[in-house]
């Protein structure tokens, strides 16, 4: 049975269909080549396997996934923000407000920094 592969130009989805013309195609990792049963199952694989990590604006601790920063930041980082906020936080809209609390902990230690005086030079 001949085997073809297509893209998907609305999604970037490649799906590979080696089973005929009467079943659906399966979702394909366009980087491994691995296929999955379902797309969700893909693109949790492309998060898990292929993204690089991201780093805790607050700390050295680094994640692939919201769900595991999520938890982090409610157990270890409470004190700096309101709980509730981040609780209501998903997907996209975590990430991006995770993005802006990394740039205001910058700007802070930045200004922490510049607000000390020159560092003493040696003699």
């Amino acid at each position: 049975m001949p085997t073809s592969v297509f893209q998907s130009r609305a999604h970037g989805i490649e799906a590979h269909d080696c089973r005929g013309k009467s079943e659906k195609a399966r979702p394909v990792c366009g980087e491994c080549k691995k296929d999955f049963g379902r797309p969700q199952e893909r693109k949790r694989h492309i998060k898990d396997v292929h993204n690089s990590p991201r780093k805790c604006p607050f700390c050295d601790i680094k994640w692939k996934r919201c769900d595991k920063i999520k938890a982090h930041l409610l157990a270890k980082h409470r004190e700096r923000f309101i709980p509730e906020i981040v609780e209501g936080l998903r997907g996209r809209d975590l990430t991006e407000f995770l993005d802006h609390l990394t740039e205001m902990e910058t700007i802070f230690q930045n200004q922490s920094r510049s607000s000390r005086g020159p560092l003493p030079v040696a003699a």
